[in-house]
C-alpha cells in the first residue's frame, strides 16, 4: 500500500527520535500474538534482532512527513524541522487481509498511532483476530481504526465512550462476534463512518448530537433495543449524513422524520417492531434506497413523486392501508409494498424495474386486475396478480392473542369438567 494511502497531517505530529524500544516491543506483540510467521507478507519484519531498523534515518531525496518502514504495513513519521538524524516514530500499521490470527496487543505504547487497519474482507477468511486492543479506549490519537471482516470469533466490547477521540475519523468493527452496548458519540466531532453492523450488540441507540462531520452510521444485524434517535437524525446534526442503516435488530417506536437531510441517500429500519406512520420522505432529494419493511407500520404509503434518485422502495410486510401511489419514479428498480391491506390499482410499471424484485401481492386491491406485462416481470408471476388471486394467510397471532387463545381453551376444558362431575 503505498504510504499516499495513509498520509497524516505533518503540523499536529510532535518530532521524534528513532523508534524507542517500548514502540518496538509493541510491534513484537503484535507479531507473536497474530502468528506472524504464518502472516501472506511479514517481509522486514525482523523481530529477533532489536538492532533492526524499524524506521529509515533521513535518506536523500525522501519526501517530509510519511515514509513507509521495510516492516511491511508500518509507516513512520519524519520530520525535517528535527535536527536528530533518525526523528521517526510510527504512526499508522496497515497489515489488512493478511492472514493474522489470535488476539490483538495493547496498542498504548504507540501514542501517536493514527491508522490501525487489520481488517479481513469479508467471507475470505485472510483474518482471524480474536480480540480487540485491550488499551482501545486510550488510543485517542486514532483516525482510523479498521477490525472489520475477523468473523464471530473476534469478541470482546467496545469503550463506553468515543468522546475522547476528538480526531476518530473512520471506526469499522462490523462483521465480528462483539458484545455488549454501543458507545456514546457525543464528542467525537470528526467522525464520518461508524460501522458496527453484523455483530452481537445489545442495548439502545446512541444519540448523534452534534456529529457535523458523519456520513454513515451502520448498525444492523445486530440485538439492539429502544427507539431511533429521532430528535438527533436531522440537518441540525448530522447535515452530511449519506447512509443510515439499523435494520434486522429488536427496536420499537416510530420513524424518524428526517428533517433537512438532503445528502441522506440510504435509509434502512426494517426487521424492527416500529410502530406509527411513515412520515412523508420528499424532502429527501438525494435518497437512493429507502427500506421500513418488516414492521409494524400503519397509515398510508409516502407520495414518492419527484424523488428522482428513488430506485429503492420497501414497505412490505407491515399493517398500511391507503391508495397505491399514482406514479413511480421513472428510474426505480425496486418496489415492494406487498401483505400489506392497500388499496386501488397499481401504478404503472416503470421500464427501469428489475425481473422478479417487487411485489404487490398481498392487499386488497380493486378488481377485476388490470393486465400489465411490466408488472409480470418485475414481480416474477405471471400474471402479477396470482398471488393476489390467492387468499393472504393468515396473520400470526401476537402474544397476547395467544393469551386469550389459550385462555379460552383452558375455560372449555373447566368447564367440560363440570359438566362430567355432574354427570
Amino acid at each position: 500500500m503505498p504510504a499516499a494511502a495513509v498520509l497524516l497531517s505533518a503540523a499536529v505530529l510532535p518530532a521524534y527520535a528513532e523508534i524507542t524500544q517500548s514502540q518496538r516491543d509493541v510491534l513484537k506483540a503484535l507479531y507473536a500474538n497474530t502468528d506472524g510467521d504464518n502472516w501472506f507478507d511479514n517481509s522486514g519484519w525482523d523481530v529477533d534482532d532489536d538492532s533492526s531498523t524499524v524506521c529509515p534515518g533521513t535518506v536523500p531525496g525522501a519526501t517530509p512527513g510519511v515514509t513507509e518502514s521495510p516492516w511491511f504495513g508500518v509507516y513512520c513519521y519524519r520530520d525535517p524541522a528535527n535536527s536528530d538524524p533518525d526523528p521517526h516514530y510510527v504512526v499508522a500499521i496497515n497489515l489488512s487481509d493478511n492472514n493474522l490470527s489470535g488476539p490483538l496487543p495493547a496498542l498504548g505504547n504507540l501514542p501517536l498511532l493514527r491508522n490501525f487497519i487489520v481488517y479481513s474482507t469479508n467471507g475470505d477468511g485472510s483474518s482471524n483476530l480474536t480480540s480487540l486492543p485491550p488499551d482501545l479506549a486510550s488510543l485517542t490519537y486514532l483516525r482510523n481504526f479498521n477490525v472489520a471482516g475477523n468473523g464471530p470469533g473476534l469478541t470482546g466490547t467496545l469503550p463506553a465512550s468515543l468522546s475522547a477521540f476528538t480526531s476518530l475519523e473512520i471506526f469499522r468493527v462490523n462483521h465480528n462476534g462483539l458484545t455488549g452496548s454501543l458507545p456514546t458519540l457525543v464528542g467525537a466531532p470528526a467522525l464520518r463512518e461508524f460501522r458496527v453492523n453484523n455483530n452481537q450488540l445489545s442495548g439502545p441507540l446512541p444519540a448523534l448530537t452534534g456529529l457535523s462531520a458523519l456520513t454513515v452510521f451502520r448498525a444492523e444485524g445486530n440485538q439492539l433495543t429502544g427507539s431511533l434517535p429521532n430528535a438527533t437524525l436531522n440537518s441540525a446534526n448530522v447535515p452530511a449524513l449519506v447512509d443510515y442503516e439499523v435494520h434486522d435488530n429488536q427496536l420499537t417506536g416510530s420513524l424518524p422524520t428526517l428533517t433537512g437531510l438532503t445528502n441522506l441517500m440510504y435509509f434502512s429500519a426494517g426487521g424492527n417492531q416500529l410502530t406509527g406512520t411513515i412520515p412523508s420522505i420528499s424532502h429527501l432529494t438525494s435518497l437512493v434506497a429507502y427500506s421500513v419493511r418488516y414492521n409494524q407500520l400503519t397509515g398510508n404509503l409516502p407520495v414518492l413523486t419527484g424523488l428522482t434518485n428513488l430506485l429503492r422502495f420497501r414497505a412490505d410486510r407491515n399493517q398500511l392501508t391507503g391508495p397505491m401511489p399514482a406514479t413511480l419514479p421513472s428510474g426505480m428498480t425496486i418496489f415492494q409494498v406487498g401483505f400489506n391491506q392497500l388499496t386501488g390499482a397499481p401504478p404503472a410499471a416503470p421500464a427501469s424495474l428489475l425481473a422478479g424484485e417487487s411485489n404487490l401481492c398481498f392487499n386488497n386491491l380493486d378488481r377485476p386486475f388490470p393486465a400489465s406485462p411490466a408488472w409480470d416481470v418485475a414481480t416474477g408471476s405471471t400474471p402479477w396478480w396470482r398471488a393476489c388471486d390467492i387468499a393472504a394467510p393468515a396473520a400470526v397471532p401476537t402474544l397476547g392473542q395467544w393469551a386469550l387463545i389459550l385462555l379460552g381453551f383452558l375455560v372449555a376444558g373447566m368447564v367440560a369438567l363440570r359438566r362430567v362431575g355432574r354427570a
